[in-house]
């Protein structure tokens, strides 16, 4: 959730708000993930007003006519080039807002999407983004020229986001000389003042679908507040998705006027298609379309019902959760997903098509992976620090799916027998006969102190997490692991 304070809004446009599940107290809205057009008022105020019936902006955009020359830029190969022309004052406070509100949440942290907005009157194309090795302007709101290297070790935003980048580093240009720093930082000659009123947006990332649905974000965003003459790089269509009724009768069994309530959130529908605004970028499929009917019929006004599904559960007791348990490990579920630049150097794993999101693209082939994130999320925790997981894992070789059994344990320091007398219990209290060798051919492993071998009909190797690894995930203390699996 991100919190979006707001400056202009009724009680009743706050219980509004509320009923469409945006928790909203005291001047401050929540706004959950998949929404990141409501990260500003006016994106929050679009919500409201069409709920209440009025009449959709019509958000298009022309070609963009200015000149621009792209070049390969290895660090961040995908930027978009938007300009615009305001016909009343801006509101430079509320705009940061937005824009910083966008960074920390749908760019993460200006990793997946980085925005930079200028004067245009200060900038004489043609634009060109190229990657550079070194290169000195003067920073925003500062007096001095600095080369990069200075940006990155002395300005805040350098020891902020200085590691996003390596050289050579991404630069934009205008005729004239620098125009930004991207992901870190514009320059200052072609900041937004008071009395701005053409503006050049550029958006520069790792992820080109991410990057032109938050320029669709941006300038739906300015047409609500008046601009005109918008050119882009990035074109405002409006998605088409086919949502047949009868599909979303069977799947949410309301039975409502669907083009009335789609007509609630700005879409266009006959029965068949929907048509969805630009902005609105969390549209997948026709199944967005059904949740949008039920959010906007409300979902207490929805009745309750049982499935028609046979229905069956009986207690599972799994006896190696009970012995994790009584050896003081807490119980962990991750997800069946991991990042593929955090696994492809260490297993053999295939890249989904299409991913939702960048961090979740591949199918895990072992549980290391999840365990270490866990970690990483609780690397302050009270030591010793102790965690399992029974969960799923996938084999590209053998094109199956089966189950593992994994461990870690992060303390001070450690002995070899911490470790392998878990193992040992687990073979005790399993009534196994254990079979113990040197090595593990773990790449997350360190071989000179790990361990493989066979407990009856279950394989295992234990050990500690190599010291390179520890670093990646930002852990300070050692860390040791095991999997145990039955194939």
């Amino acid at each position: 959730m991100a919190n979006v304070r707001v400056k202009h809004l009724s009680k009743e446009d706050m219980e509004l708000l509320n009923n469409l599940g945006f928790p909203s107290e005291d001047s401050i809205v929540e706004i959950t993930p998949n929404r990141p057009d409501m990260l500003s008022e006016v994106g929050i105020r679009r919500v409201i007003d069409l709920y209440r019936g009025k009449k959709i902006s019509d958000y298009r955009s022309k070609r963009l006519g200015i000149e621009i020359n792209i070049e390969h830029v290895p660090s961040r190969p995908y930027i978009e080039i938007a300009t615009l022309e305001l016909s009343s004052k801006i509101e430079l406070d509320d705009l940061i807002e937005f824009q910083e509100k966008l960074h920390e949440t749908y760019g993460r942290k200006r990793k997946r999407v980085a925005i930079g907005i200028h004067d245009l009157d200060y900038i004489t194309p043609p634009i060109t983004y190229r990657a550079v090795y070194d290169e000195t302007f003067i920073p925003l709101n500062s007096n001095q020229r600095m080369n990069i290297e200075q940006i990155l070790k002395s300005l805040d935003k350098g020891k902020e986001y200085g590691h996003l980048v390596s050289p050579p580093y991404p630069m934009l240009y205008d005729s004239t000389g620098v125009i930004s720093f991207p992901p870190i930082i514009n320059s200052d000659r072609t900041k937004l003042r008071e009395e701005t009123r053409k503006i050049l947006i550029d958006v520069t990332g790792i992820n080109q679908h991410y990057v032109k649905d938050t320029m669709k974000i941006l300038l739906c965003y300015f047409i609500d507040l008046g601009a005109k003459n918008v050119e882009s790089t990035t074109q405002l269509d409006y998605k088409t998705i086919t949502a047949p009724a009868s599909r979303i009768r069977e799947l949410i069994n309301i039975d409502v006027d669907y083009r009335e309530m789609l007509m609630k959130s700005g879409i266009e529908y006959d029965g068949n298609v929907a048509i969805i605004p630009p902005y609105r970028v969390d549209f997948m499929d026709w199944t967005d379309v059904a949740e949008e009917i039920a959010i906007n019929y409300g979902y207490n006004h929805i009745p309750r019902d049982f499935p028609k599904i046979y229905q069956s559960a009986e207690i599972s007791e799994d006896p190696i959760r009970d012995i994790m348990d009584r050896m003081g490990f807490s119980e962990v579920y991750t997800s069946f997903l991991v990042k593929y630049d955090d696994a492809k150097e260490y297993f053999e794993l295939e890249k989904l098509q299409n991913s939702v999101s960048e961090d979740y693209n591949a199918i895990r082939p072992s549980l290391e992976l999840s365990l270490l994130r866990v970690i990483h999320k609780n690397r302050n925790a009270k030591l010793p620090y102790k965690i399992y997981e029974i969960g799923r894992v996938y084999d590209p070789k053998l094109d199956r799916e089966y189950d593992q059994i994994g461990f870690a344990i992060m303390q001070n320091e450690f002995r070899v027998e911490d470790y392998l007398s878990v193992i040992k219990t687990l073979a005790i209290a399993m009534n196994a006969q254990l079979h113990l060798d040197r090595g593990s051919g773990s790449k997350i492993l360190l071989d000179t102190t790990s361990f493989k071998g066979k407990i009856d009909d279950y394989e295992f190797y234990v050990g500690a997490v190599k010291y390179e690894i520890l670093e990646r995930f930002e852990i300070d203390r050692p860390v040791v692991m095991g999997i145990i699996f039955k194939k």
